[in-house]
């Protein structure tokens, strides 16, 4: 184990993807799969963030860029739709 993965941040995207799960993942794509793709894509969104001088609200741009993300994600087969609603499989 890493020492950041004590840190608040990842231990809440451990909760998010463990939910995820809960609700069911679709074909192919393991919890770790899916907490990296999302670190990275966080990743990207801060330095992103920090080329353009911190001019947008970073809180509200990375919300819509994971609905993205996760959207694309259930939309490829990965994650199952239901998790767009927040509800568990029909």
């Amino acid at each position: 184990m890493f020492c950041w993965e004590n840190r608040d941040y990842y231990q809440c995207l451990n909760l998010i993807v463990d939910k995820i799960f809960e609700i069911g993942p679709g074909d192919g794509l393991t919890k770790e799969e899916l907490r990296a793709a999302i670190l990275r894509h966080a990743r990207g969104v801060l330095y992103d963030w920090c080329l353009h001088n911190g001019d947008y609200d970073l809180k509200r741009q990375a919300l819509q860029d994971i609905r993205l993300l996760v959207g694309g994600l259930c939309t490829a087969g990965y994650l199952r739709k239901e998790i767009l609603a927040g509800q568990g499989p029909s």
